[in-house]
C-alpha cells in the first residue's frame, strides 16, 4: 500500500475515532496516560534489537473505547544489531496506533492499525560494486483482538497482519493475573504469552521460511500507586524462542536467543 495512503488512513481512523467517540458518549471524559519505561534491553517479538538500556516513552489518549497511542524507542547506547549504525542518544523507532475496543457480553473485542517508523536508521544496500546506506523501511499492520477480561488469567488472543513489507501474520496468546498486596496501593502481576508467525513473517524477520512459534514470555511486575496520579512499576521478563529454527535465525541476525529484561516504568494519568 502506498505510504501516503497509509498515513491518510491512520489519520482518518484517528479523526473518526474522536468524532464517533464524542457523538456516542459526550459525557465520557478523555483519559490520557504518559508512560516512561527504562528497560535493560529492547526485544521485539523475540528479536533483540538493542542489548543495552533503552527508554520507551508512550502517550495514550482514550475516549469511549477509541484510543490513540504514540510509542517510541530511544537508545541510550549504540544498538548491538548488525544492521544499525551508531544510534546512541537517538530515537530508532516510533509507532503510531489507532484502535477501538468494545465489550460484548463477557468478551472484549478490538482492532486497529499500527504504523511503524524507523528514524535515524539505515540499511546497507549493495548495487554492483557500490554499497550505500538507505533509510530503513517503515511498515504497517492491522490487528484484531478478543479477550475474556473477567475470567481468571484474562486470556487474550491478538492477531496482527503486516500488509506492507513482511506480508505475514503474527499471533499472540497472552494471560495475566493480578494479586493485590496492599489494598489500592500495590499488587503483583504475573503474565505469560506465546506467539507464532506465518511463513512469510518468519522469513522476513528471521530468515526462516516456515510457520512456527516465535517467542514465549513470562513476566512479573509490581505496580505501586503513588499520590497525584503517579504509578511506579518495576518488573522483569524472561523471553525465549521455542522453535530451534527460529532460534538459529535469531542468533545469526540479532546475535541473541533467549533474554532476561528488567524494567522500571513511571506513569502519570491525567
Amino acid at each position: 500500500m502506498n505510504m501516503k495512503l497509509c498515513n491518510l488512513t491512520l489519520a482518518g481512523v484517528a479523526v473518526l475515532a474522536l468524532v464517533a467517540g464524542s457523538a456516542r458518549a459526550e459525557e465520557t471524559k478523555v483519559a490520557a496516560t504518559l508512560d516512561v519505561p527504562l528497560l535493560s534491553a529492547y526485544v521485539f517479538r523475540g528479536q533483540v534489537l538493542n542489548d543495552k538500556p533503552v527508554l520507551q516513552p508512550s502517550l495514550t489518549v482514550s475516549k469511549a473505547g477509541f484510543t490513540l497511542n504514540t510509542w517510541a524507542n530511544y537508545n541510550l547506547n549504540n544498538s548491538y544489531a548488525s544492521y544499525a549504525q551508531d544510534n546512541k542518544n537517538e530515537f530508532s523507532e516510533i509507532d503510531l496506533t489507532a484502535s477501538y475496543t468494545t465489550t460484548v457480553g463477557p468478551l472484549s473485542l478490538g482492532g486497529g492499525l499500527v504504523q511503524y517508523l524507523f528514524p535515524n536508521q539505515t540499511v546497507q544496500v549493495t548495487e554492483g560494486t557500490n554499497t550505500t546506506g538507505k533509510a530503513f523501511p517503515g511498515t504497517h499492520e492491522v490487528f484484531a483482538t478478543v479477550g475474556l477480561p473477567s475470567v481468571f488469567l484474562s486470556p487474550t488472543l491478538t492477531v496482527y497482519y503486516d500488509f506492507d513489507i513482511a506480508d505475514g501474520f503474527y499471533a499472540i496468546l497472552s494471560a495475566s493475573q493480578s494479586f493485590e498486596l496492599v489494598k489500592d496501593k500495590a499488587s503483583l502481576v504475573a503474565s505469560a504469552s506465546l506467539a507464532a508467525g506465518s511463513r512469510k513473517y518468519n522469513e522476513f524477520y528471521f530468515g526462516e521460511s516456515k510457520n512456527a512459534l516465535n517467542d514465549a514470555i513470562i513476566g512479573l511486575a509490581l505496580p505501586v500507586t503513588l499520590p497525584g496520579g503517579w504509578t511506579l512499576k518495576p518488573g522483569v521478563q524472561y523471553i525465549c524462542l521455542p522453535d530451534s529454527t527460529i532460534r538459529d535465525g535469531a542468533d545469526g541476525l540479532y546475535g541473541h536467543k533467549d533474554r532476561v529484561v528488567g524494567n522500571v516504568t513511571v506513569s502519570y494519568a491525567f
